[in-house]
């Protein structure tokens, strides 16, 4: 792994260029079979040549699509909004959407979403809906995803599935979830964490927990069950293999959710793919002063803090070899 600066430093002085531009931002809608998702598009400038987009997916939770969260203590990174004007700049167009029940895309009748009814197949299927539409606009050259955090694996089966001509794994999970959870619960005082890992493997098998312990209700409670079973359905790894297009791992060594370890996994079941890691970088894509929770935490806070030096240029050259 000691080489990967020398690869970083090549992508950095790479032949894509950032200059001076005026974006042009449009809403753009997605309907599904029961709901319009809410979207953003931004080109990079007004043009009639064909530009290549990027279809950037939203993390795990109610994530917008300026990468912003009420849940827990909320996230106002602007992650997302961040990187698509990095982007533009590099005459690269983003697509970034609200997630279904989340910001703009939810319906009159909110009952059509209950929690209970949620799986993760329904988050693929609304992102290979973004890249067929793309795929019929005259205005793109080529339609790469992009997938930060639980999106990098929504990413890596929909561009499979519609066909993208790549993609971008951002602080992406090489194992199955249910593993990564055992590892995030590890600290747990027993008896909690043998009951703890005894119900994350029931529903991995397809198993409904019927009495979840009081203090892990939010992540066990039932009507959140359905989508975690079918979550667990998908290995990264596994599906990182099938698709066969081009393939750009990046990660940050001070992420305080995905370890480091994570995209190694992504790297070994897919050699060919390029892997990127960035000393300071975090969850948000963006730099932590220190390796101390308080300055992890702070990025996750300031929409004004830029984005991880390179990351942007990294996705350029990516896009556009």
């Amino acid at each position: 792994m000691k080489h990967l600066h020398l690869i970083i430093l090549a992508f950095a002085v790479g032949f894509s260029t950032a200059k001076a531009q005026n974006p042009v931002s449009e809403p753009i809608r997605l309907a599904t079979s029961d709901l319009t998702l809410d979207g953003t598009l931004s080109m990079p400038s007004a043009t009639s040549k064909k530009v290549p987009v990027v279809v950037l997916i939203a993390g795990s939770g109610p994530t917008d699509r300026d990468g912003n969260s009420k849940a827990g203590g909320g996230v106002s990174a602007s992650s997302y909004r961040l990187l698509a004007d990095s982007l533009n700049a590099f005459d690269i167009a983003v697509v970034r959407y609200d997630k279904r029940g989340v910001a703009k895309s939810i319906p009159a009748d909110v009952s059509t979403l209950k929690e209970e009814n949620m799986l993760f197949e329904q988050s693929i299927s609304d992102a290979v809906g973004w890249i067929q539409q793309l795929r019929v606009s005259k205005r793109f050259s080529k339609i790469v995803v992009a997938g930060h955090s639980e999106g990098s694996l929504v990413g890596m089966v929909a561009a499979r599935l519609a066909n993208a001509d790549g993609f971008i794994s951002l602080s992406g999970t090489g194992r199955n979830i249910a593993d990564v959870l055992k590892e995030q619960l590890k600290t747990l005082p027993e008896p909690l964490r043998t009951v703890a890992y005894a119900d994350l493997d029931s529903l991995r098998s397809g198993q409904r927990v019927n009495k979840p312990p009081v203090m892990l209700l939010s992540l066990f409670r039932p009507s959140v069950q359905p989508y975690m079973m079918s979550w667990m359905t998908y290995d990264p790894a596994t599906e990182i293999k099938k698709f066969k297009g081009p393939v750009l791992i990046i990660q940050g060594k001070r992420d305080g959710q995905v370890a480091v370890s994570e995209a190694e996994l992504l790297k070994a079941a897919r050699p060919d793919a390029s892997l990127l890691l960035f000393d300071q970088m975090t969850h948000t894509l963006k730099d932590a002063t220190d390796a101390t929770p308080q300055a992890n935490l702070k990025t996750y806070k300031d929409p004004n803090q830029p984005l991880t030096a390179g990351v942007a240029r990294a996705i350029a050259n990516f896009v556009k070899p």
